[in-house]
């Protein structure tokens, strides 16, 4: 209702004073017009939307999941079809936001490529006009920016420019003029033919990339240019960075798929062969899994057909009697006794033929202490469930299929980079050394976004062949002694200013009534304290601890004048007890009230 009387007001002010100017839902993410869209109040109130989101290192297309591009577009464009005759006036106003080039973020390849093709892949959903996209070259010079999209002491300022420069700068040129007409036909699901045409004369420009790879292309062409924008000759082959071909029919006929770009490390280990390994299909599933953020992805169980082949472990996936849509089935592979990852390995490597189905394999593993570990992410959080897409069959063929496992450095834990990508629960949040596989989580999809629709996907079984643990050197295929940092001394008199205070107080207590979110950066960092005021109050104070009694209480806001104040600084996704304590004019103060736990959440996902 709040919202709703702002947009209805502003329109109906706005259209009065400039009559015939369009109105774009502002600044964000393009869900949140659709209850507008939904309410015959709100529903002519806005002519389009304002784009602007960050998505990082994600990839591009990938599938429906948290801020990805796809799931953003493809529910707007829906509603607004449903609700509305006129077409949407779509631009972005900031965004597509990358992510920076950093250890555990981007390569210079993947920043350089990955921005032309988030600007392509919206164009394919209807936005017309790119105002203001974002390479993310920059480093960041604030807590807000540094929170919420730097790398902190892995920031690097370069010298050198990025390539992502020129890469933008290839876009432009190529399309300024130019009119989507959409998407031809290429045979996979992972690589790409967007058709263009010049509003002014009608010239043909169709923009080539694969996901993974490289492949060979036949197709009647003209001039041809790279994405540093040098003239291309000789025979057709694309990658991950767009190639421009002019003068083309749009018909594409590929090449056998290369995937020699991912080479088994000089010190790995053979585990075996996951026909071998795995020999037991369940639906079971770890609640981690299941619920890992059910906002955005749900999964689905399927009794898969299991055969054995020369290669490794077919997986087909039968006709289901459910429709589930964007979302994937899973099944299960036990073995017979958990799979032990010798000494500290870097990566788990699959070789895995495909037909981009999109579907993928998840790890289950257990370390030395029975923690355990999956590759899904921290649950109910953001940007860790493999935004990356690399452990996704998103490829033709067949490929080495490597995933970074989770570690941490000796002495004091430090969480090295491919922790990023695991959930951990049942544990202290360290890995113990060595690691072992418990189960996979095999994902298939029937269908599969490509472009701006959702196509059925190649009904071909994905062949799971051999697995392998890789090393970044020799000494490492060993586990490394365990060196680590004392514990700190426990006081037998620990601080706590709750107690202080309520020995020195005179005035009595009043009580915390609830703690919300607030409206805007509601990352779990930050909450409004609602309290009972007193009438002789002057000001009130906000501390906070890890326990009920309140020991080593940290007073985090001061000097409040009333209640529902914002009160920041306090660590998200963590139980908290809340004391509020108040002064009257004379200095004289309260006793602390009542514990209140609170647990907010971080629930924002621009980071």
């Amino acid at each position: 209702a709040y919202y709703k009387g702002i947009v209805t007001n502003y329109a109906r002010v706005f259209r009065q004073v400039l009559p015939g100017k369009k109105i774009l839902m502002p600044w964000g993410n393009p869900l949140f017009a659709i209850p507008f869209l939904q309410d015959p109040d709100s529903r002519e109130a806005f002519d389009g939307i304002g784009f602007d989101t960050a998505f990082f290192d994600r990839l591009p297309e990938m599938q429906v999941h948290q801020c990805s591009l796809h799931g953003l577009m493809m529910p707007f464009n829906h509603y607004w079809r449903q609700y509305r005759q006129d077409p949407p006036l779509l631009v972005t106003v900031e965004g597509p936001c990358l992510g920076g080039v950093k250890p555990g973020a981007l390569t210079v390849d993947q920043h350089a490529a990955h921005l032309p093709r988030a600007i392509l892949t919206l164009a394919g959903h209807g936005i017309t006009r790119f105002f203001a996209s974002v390479s993310g070259t920059a480093e960041n010079a604030s807590y807000w920016g540094e929170q919420h999209y730097g790398g902190g002491a892995f920031s690097r300022i370069t010298l050198n420019p990025y390539p992502a420069y020129a890469t933008q700068g290839t876009l432009i040129r190529h399309l300024r003029h130019m009119v989507f007409t959409g998407a031809e036909p290429t045979g996979s699901l992972s690589t790409y033919c967007y058709g263009f045409k010049d509003a002014r004369n009608g010239k043909r420009l169709h923009i080539l990339w694969t996901i993974r790879g490289k492949r060979p292309v036949k197709m009647r062409a003209g001039a041809i240019f790279d994405s540093m924008d040098n003239p291309v000759t000789g025979p057709l082959v694309i990658g991950q960075l767009p190639v421009y071909v002019y003068d083309s029919d749009g018909r594409v006929e590929l090449g056998e798929p290369d995937h020699r770009d991912v080479q088994l490390a000089t010190h790995h280990q053979l585990l075996g062969n996951v026909a071998d390994l795995f020999p037991t299909q369940t639906q079971e599933a770890d609640e981690e899994y299941l619920a890992s953020f059910p906002r955005d992805i749900r999964r689905f169980p399927a009794a898969m057909e299991l055969t054995r082949t020369a290669d490794g472990l077919a997986i087909k996936l039968p006709p289901q009697p459910v429709d589930r849509g964007v979302m994937p089935f899973y099944t299960t592979l036990q073995p017979e006794k958990p799979i032990v990852i010798p000494g500290k390995a870097r990566y788990i490597t699959m070789e895995v033929t495909a037909a981009s189905d999109w579907g993928r394999v998840v790890y289950v593993l257990r370390d030395a202490k029975g923690e355990r570990w999956i590759s899904v992410g921290t649950r109910d959080t953001y940007s860790n469930d493999d935004t990356p897409n690399a452990s996704f069959f998103n490829f033709d063929g067949r490929r080495l299929v490597r995933f970074e496992l989770p570690s941490n450095l000796p002495w004091d834990h430090y969480r090295e980079m491919g922790s990023t990508w695991w959930g951990a629960t049942g544990g202290d949040q360290v890995v113990d050394l060595p690691l072992a596989i418990e189960r996979l989580h095999i994902e298939r999809r029937p269908q599969a976004v490509y472009v701006d629709r959702l196509v059925p996907t190649v009904p071909a079984p994905v062949v799971l062949g051999a697995l392998h643990a890789e090393y970044a050197s020799a000494d490492s295929m060993r586990v490394p002694p365990a060196i680590a940092m004392p514990a700190a001394p426990v006081s037998d008199n620990p601080v706590n200013p709750i107690v202080e205070l309520s020995a020195s107080a005179t005035l009595p207590a009043t009580r915390i009534e609830k703690v919300t979110e607030p409206e805007h950066y509601y990352d779990g960092t930050r909450g409004h304290f609602h309290f009972k005021e007193v009438e002789q109050a002057k000001t009130y104070d906000i501390y906070l601890s890890l326990d009920p009694t309140g020991a080593n209480a940290i007073k985090l806001g001061s000097g409040l004048k009333e209640s529902g104040a914002l009160v920041s600084g306090f660590l998200a996704n963590t139980d908290f007890y809340a004391f509020v304590v108040y002064t009257d004019a004379e200095g004289r103060h309260s006793h602390p009230s009542p514990p209140f736990k609170l647990k907010l959440m971080d629930t924002f996902a621009n980071k």
